[in-house]
């Protein structure tokens, strides 16, 4: 491939000279003849940059996303520590994570499309890279709404400092189309990443399946706004072959090292940041667990500490974690944090006075799922059999009961990934599927609230289909609505002044409250 020139390097040469000669021509500068610093794109290992930009989609943001959008659906609370999201409030760490896809996952796979695009031979790595574009990229557009996409990320190769903020609309109808692309261009005869692939170890089968089960749930997205766009691309996804079992969940497989980077990132979040001191599930969550005798309750939960275990430290808190024997797993006395909450208003109205308290009151998550070796899931078999569910309530597909029964069933097995003990028993999925029978008039209901328990460690794709659908019905903890979508990264208005103010003007105020293309 013909070598680029690094025009970063060569624009932050100008600036420097324009602060020593304030009356040059930026643009003229650029134009000088400076030694050129350039990049061999032959001696790059793609393999290590495909491994690398997995890592980063996995990792990007589930700080941020846990802290914002696990609080905005209500199955995370805490009074203390940075969850903003239980009480809508901005907090530029949190709001700008996903934005850093930009310079991490984005930047590598797009430079991985201009090192492997004219190579015949490299057909199948193009198109694992396209399709864990348009994963990291739908994230991105469902977070923010308008976003640079067809010129994002373009700065090294087309001198394209400033992209423009393209739609939602175009954005969703090229990714459907990509998705596509991708899946009819696999080469049974060509080669895979493989070792590389910390997802499905270059099975190409498998990422079929990966890519037509995101094309149908990118379809159902835009179901309300563009009817006729989904349903073409539901028939495709379907006719192309998405999941059939929980053998083909896409999870990222994550270690407990070498480095920190290497383990779960919502385990980080949980027992890096003194989180199983103060993050809890929510009320909401596990009221409507227990409300109806969900097997799930003590999957998800860990469990209350012990009233006999007291007098312990901060300290001890990590060390209990591993310790089942200090907590009480009784269905009875799995307790919810209540949302939007303050260390002030929980200590007036609910007694709780310090971190030992909230341990004796309320349910922390599972170690089991949040372990720093646990996988992390990007799209599960049963995220699936419940989108198949609406496409048949909508006349797209067929039989909706059996979708949405085979939808639970899979959710309920699926943390067997992150340990055996978790699986719930074909006996106490069938008692829950009799006692929650399916109907067509409560369908559109019963499915979104069965997705939002289903994607319970997927707190982005749980706030997207809330806001899509309406479901559950979620009561807003403070006084203003949930959240419909983050604010621009805080400094774009300044990076990209224009580019930004005709996104604003466009699409809308740039705040919490102005739906996303999809959600009106």
């Amino acid at each position: 491939m013909k070598t680029k020139i690094n025009k970063s390097i060569l624009k932050a040469f100008a600036l420097g000279v324009l602060i020593a000669f304030s009356a040059c021509n930026t643009d003229s500068l650029l134009e000088l003849d400076i030694p050129k610093i350039a990049i061999d794109d032959s001696k790059l290992d793609d393999n290590y940059m495909f491994a690398n930009a997995l890592l980063s989609t996995s990792n990007n943001s589930s700080y941020s996303i846990l802290q914002t959008a696990g609080g905005y659906v209500q199955h995370w609370a805490t009074y203390s520590i940075a969850l903003p999201g239980d009480r809508y409030v901005y907090d530029s760490g949190s709001n700008d994570g996903l934005w850093g896809a930009y310079q991490g996952e984005i930047k590598l796979l797009t430079h991985l499309t201009e090192l492997l695009k004219d190579n015949p031979e490299m057909v199948n790595k193009l198109s694992m890279v396209r399709i864990m574009k348009v994963y990291a990229y739908h994230r991105l557009t469902d977070a923010y709404g308008d976003v640079p996409y067809f010129n994002a990320a373009k700065a090294y190769f087309e001198g394209e400092f400033y992209p423009a903020f393209d739609t939602q609309e175009e954005i969703y109808t090229d990714m459907l189309s990509e998705l596509e692309a991708a899946v009819g261009a696999f080469d049974s005869s060509k080669e895979m990443y493989r070792n590389s692939d910390f997802i499905y170890g270059g099975d190409m089968a498998a990422w079929n399946k990966f890519a037509n089960s995101l094309m149908l749930r990118l379809a159902m997205r835009v179901s309300n706004v563009d009817a006729d766009l989904a349903k073409s691309y539901v028939s495709k996804a379907i006719s192309g072959g998405v999941m059939q079992s929980n053998d083909d969940i896409a999870a990222f497989s994550h270690t407990d090292g070498p480095s920190n980077n290497s383990r779960n990132p919502r385990a980080r979040v949980i027992i890096d940041s003194d989180g199983e001191k103060y993050i809890k599930l929510g009320e909401t969550f596990v009221n409507w667990l227990k409300n109806n005798s969900d097997p799930r309750l003590l999957v998800y939960s860990g469990g209350v500490l012990k009233a006999e275990v007291t007098d312990f430290s901060s300290p001890d808190m990590n060390v209990f974690w591993y310790d089942e024997s200090k907590y009480d797993y009784s269905i009875e006395m799995q307790t919810g944090h209540p949302h939007g909450t303050t260390i002030v208003s929980i200590a007036d109205d609910y007694g709780i006075l310090s971190y030992q308290d909230m341990q004796h009151a309320y349910s922390r998550p599972n170690p089991k799922i949040f372990r720093y070796d646990a996988p992390n899931l990007l799209m599960t078999y049963a995220e699936v059999e419940l989108l198949l569910a609406e496409a048949a309530l909508n006349g797209w597909h067929s039989d909706a009961q059996t979708h949405y029964e085979k939808g639970v069933a899979a959710a309920m097995k699926q943390y067997a990934l992150f340990d055996a003990s978790l699986e719930v028993s074909v006996a106490d999925i069938a008692t829950y599927i009799t006692n929650n029978p399916f109907s067509e008039s409560e369908g559109a209901r019963l499915i979104a609230e069965q997705y939002w328990a289903a994607t319970f460690t997927n707190e982005m794709e749980a706030w997207a289909n809330w806001r899509r659908t309406g479901y559950p019905e979620l009561t807003p903890s403070v006084g203003a609505p949930i959240p419909l979508r983050h604010y621009y990264q805080l400094d774009e208005s300044a990076k990209n002044p224009d580019n930004y103010a005709a996104a604003v003007s466009r699409q809308g105020k740039d705040d919490f409250y102005t739906p996303v293309w999809w959600d009106k």
